[in-house]
């Protein structure tokens, strides 16, 4: 017979501490750092205050850089909030 696995309450919950409300995208951006190329990645969601990138995930993010794109007039400087497996969640750092 299967066995059932029960997840707790504090399992399923996810506090969002976005202040403003994420847009689904799939952008294509190349991230640099100290004015340097350093890879690609795919702005995953975005908002006015931050966004999430995935990457190749054997590369360590520095913890501020710039993402640039062809849809972007300027570079966009960000601050890695969090980082995991080839995902990172990012602060626009004016």
């Amino acid at each position: 017979m299967p066995t059932t696995s029960h997840l707790s309450y504090q399992n399923l919950v996810v506090i969002d501490r976005r202040r403003t409300e994420r847009i689904d995208a799939d952008i294509y951006a190349d991230i640099y750092y100290d004015g340097a190329y350093l890879m690609n990645c795919v702005i995953k969601n975005m908002s006015s205050e931050g966004m999430a990138i995935s990457y190749c995930s054997d590369v360590e993010l520095p913890e501020k850089f710039e993402i640039r794109s062809g849809l972007f007039e300027d570079t966009i400087p960000v601050r890695k909030v969090w980082s995991n497996d080839g995902i990172s969640g990012l602060e626009v750092h004016m």
